[in-house]
């Protein structure tokens, strides 16, 4: 299922949930633990039982269907604990439920049916005071839950609001623990402690938890927990949106006396007020090795990575950055540095995607805090659907990062995965051109031009020799995205498999971008020397003079490609070809990069620039690589160029004359 973000913003604790505002909201305005929920499952909570783990050492009950968990959560609300009153420990006003007791969830779950009842509460919907928390220990075993909605409630709005309430161990030596579950496609509200996994926490320890869905709220709200006093939270995530008025936090809204460490936050963060941070709004607490890189804002008290320290409190941050737009220091505590590490801010984004960053002590600290063998990992320059955007992520989660896993568009998974079939696909023909011309209507169609190439199959013919569509015309028409995959270039000089076999076949027809862009083009860096020739295109070859190859007003942006030799954002290498019109903004890996063309040999590039900034091992030029008997024209870089043997601000190398005017 999926859900768009800011289905329903939260104003002021009042919601009308008659607006058509919540994307595939319940259509059923009861609660999961409702009576007419029950009689419509077929179902009563009074007489329910749960299936017991006797194969586990301690009492554990499996959690196998939301009708489960739904029970779970009727049961603390209607102050009636499963297994008896022993299962339940009053002490004043709080009454701890299932303290000792352990719940394993054994599937995916979808709440999407009806509303949320959040499990531990200390308020009911009807705002009576009602201290039952949740003190057991819920694993989920690396199992999602899905389509969590909680309404916001009237007034001040709904406290406690997440999967869970309130959770509360017995004492900080026997604590409640949440891990192993992911809270997705959902959207989550109330008034204060609001939390995408849980609410309110207190004398619990969160582990292996992760929020992708939407958190709002009034204060102390976060991407994973709401409001966390005197707890441990361990290897949690959060890349959901998270808004509120103060205390807004992507991981924690607001955290007292708790211990955070490898914790991250890539989700965009928003606050009407105060103290709002990339990882924690307030914080009274002990971060290590945390990292947020989505954006923050808020009115006074913001941070990259944490918004508000409590005046007079002990608050240790160490070994944590931020990217993103932010309007506060590195560090976290507006106009304060952290550990004298401020003057890493400039170049603090492109730095974060280098693990070797965290293992140099010059530039970050001496004791390699930051574990890559066992907790964080890099898939750098990765496509989307591998990794976020290059920064390290949780081995945890190993699902979600298949480091060795490379799919390309061009691939037949891909093909089955949306319902196409290269062999009998189609382009729509311009049928008002003067020439033969073919619309690239969809990333799905520019997938098959560079298919066809790559598999020898000329879509109708067009093809002589080892050049493809000579004279043949190509009019994108919309901008393209391209991350969901590892892109194929179109037009190659050497294969993927073994050590690259060599072959012929290159793109020798027009391609006109008609303005529009291409974005997140990602390419393997390959194995020895088997990635020749990468970008947008690859190999670029006109067949004859009188049928030039023609690459014109295209722009590849938010991109990074990698390869061995010939690299650039537009074209790898471009032979006898035309390049005009065309930009990068991205950036690269390899030998002879360039902004816009790798290599080029016979070229004519006109009206072409790059903004992209790159370092890389070999010969780099800002708008061409390396190039010979070439002409350059109107052409500039902005991106600053850092290479080995040659390097120029517009051409890198070129072993004889050429011709650059104008740049």
């Amino acid at each position: 299922m999926h859900v768009t973000q800011y289905w329903l913003k939260f104003r002021g604790g009042t919601t009308d949930l008659s607006e058509n505002s919540i994307a595939q909201a319940p259509t059923n305005t009861t609660y999961w633990i409702d009576e007419t929920t029950q009689t419509a499952l077929g179902v009563d909570f009074d007489n329910y039982t749960l299936t017991q783990d006797t194969s586990a050492s301690t009492t554990t009950y499996l959690i196998q269907s939301e009708t489960d968990l739904a029970f779970l959560s009727w049961t603390i609300y209607n102050d009636n604990p499963f297994g008896g009153s022993s299962n339940k420990v009053t002490s004043g006003s709080n009454n701890y439920f299932y303290s000792n007791i352990t719940f394993k969830q054994t599937k995916d779950l979808n709440l999407s049916a009806y509303y949320w009842q959040p499990i531990g509460i200390s308020y009911t919907r009807e705002g009576t005071r009602a201290s039952r928390h949740f003190s057991g220990n819920y694993d989920g075993d690396g199992y999602t839950i899905s389509g969590v909605y909680t309404p916001a409630g009237t007034d001040d709005g709904y406290s406690y609001q997440g999967l869970f309430g309130s959770v509360r161990g017995l004492s900080s030596t026997n604590k409640a623990t949440i891990q192993n579950v992911g809270v997705i496609d959902s959207f989550i509200q109330g008034g204060s402690s609001v939390g995408g996994v849980v609410g309110n926490i207190d004398d619990t320890t969160i582990s292996n938890c992760y929020n992708t869905g939407s958190v709002s709220g009034r204060s102390s709200v976060g991407g994973v927990v709401g409001y966390a006093p005197d707890s441990t939270i361990t290897n949690c995530y959060n890349t959901g949106t998270v808004e509120g008025q103060q205390n807004v936090g992507g991981v924690v809204g607001n955290a007292f006396s708790t211990d955070m460490s490898n914790c991250y936050n890539t989700g965009t963060v928003s606050g009407t007020g105060s103290a709002v941070g990339g990882v924690v709004g307030s914080a009274s607490s002990r971060i290590t090795n945390c990292y947020n890189s989505g954006s923050v804002s808020g009115n006074g008290s913001v941070g990259g990575v944490v918004g508000y320290a409590y005046s007079g409190s002990t608050i240790t941050i160490t070994n944590t950055y931020y990217g993103g737009d932010c309007e506060a220091s590195i560090g976290g505590i507006k106009g304060a540095d952290v550990d004298g590490r401020a003057e890493y801010l400039a170049d603090l984004e492109a730095l974060a995607k280098n693990e070797e960053w965290y293992l140099d002590s010059s530039n970050w600290n001496s004791s390699y805090p930051w574990n890559f063998e066992t907790v964080w990992a890099f898939v750098s320059g990765a496509p989307n659907y591998v990794v976020n955007n290059g920064y390290p992520v949780l081995q945890s989660f190993g699902t979600e990062i298949p480091e060795h896993e490379i799919i390309y568009w061009t691939d037949e998974y891909v093909q089955t995965k949306l319902g196409v079939d290269f062999d009998n696909y189609t382009l729509t023909q311009d049928t008002s051109a003067s020439t033969t011309t073919y619309l690239i209507q969809s990333e799905i169609d520019l997938a098959f031009l560079s298919w066809t190439i790559y598999n020898n199959k000329a879509y109708n013919n067009h093809k002589s020799s080892s050049y493809f569509y000579s004279g043949i015309s190509f009019k994108q028409t919309k901008n393209l995205d391209l991350s969901d995959y590892y892109w194929q270039p179109i037009g190659i000089s050497y294969t993927r498999d073994g050590n690259g076999t060599s072959v012929f076949r290159y793109f020798s027809g027009n391609y006109d971008g008609d303005g529009h862009t291409v974005s997140s083009v990602f390419t393997p860096e390959g194995e020895g020397n088997n990635y020749y020739y990468q970008g947008l295109f690859g190999d670029v070859r006109s067949q004859n003079v009188t049928n030039m190859s023609t690459i014109q007003n295209i722009g590849v942006i938010d991109s990074f490609i990698q390869g061995s030799r010939g690299v650039g954002g537009v074209v790898g290498n471009a032979q006898s070809a035309t390049i005009t019109n065309c930009y990068n903004t991205g950036s690269f890996s390899g030998s002879y990069v360039g902004g816009v063309v790798g290599q080029a040999s016979s070229a004519t590039i006109t009206n072409c620039y790059n903004t992209g900034s790159f370092s890389v091992g070999g010969s780099v030029g800002g708008v061409v690589g390396d190039t010979s008997d070439s002409t350059i024209t109107n052409c500039y870089n902005t991106g600053t160029v850092d290479g080995k043997n040659y390097v120029g601000g517009v051409v890198g190398h070129t072993p004889d004359l050429i011709t650059i005017t104008n740049c």
